[in-house]
């Protein structure tokens, strides 16, 4: 499963996890949608491969309403 969480975060591009993605991701797990400071439409977001949400260029992730049930 830790790999799996791993790979949904982007770990498995960016080699990393930040803590601020975990935070997001285990808000997420229990039904909380945490808009982020940062603007999206600012961002250059990159869709995460095989996963949900997307990563902007300095590997915040991003999560849209739809992907948090």
């Amino acid at each position: 499963m830790f790999i799996e969480i791993w790979k949904q975060l982007g770990g498995k591009e960016r080699s990393l996890v930040t803590l601020n993605n975990l935070r997001i991701f285990l808000f997420a797990i229990m039904g909380i949608f945490i808009e982020p400071n940062l603007n999206r439409n600012d961002q250059k977001l990159s869709p995460i491969p095989e996963s949900f949400g997307m990563l902007n260029e300095h590997g915040d992730l991003f999560l849209g309403l739809d992907d948090v049930p």
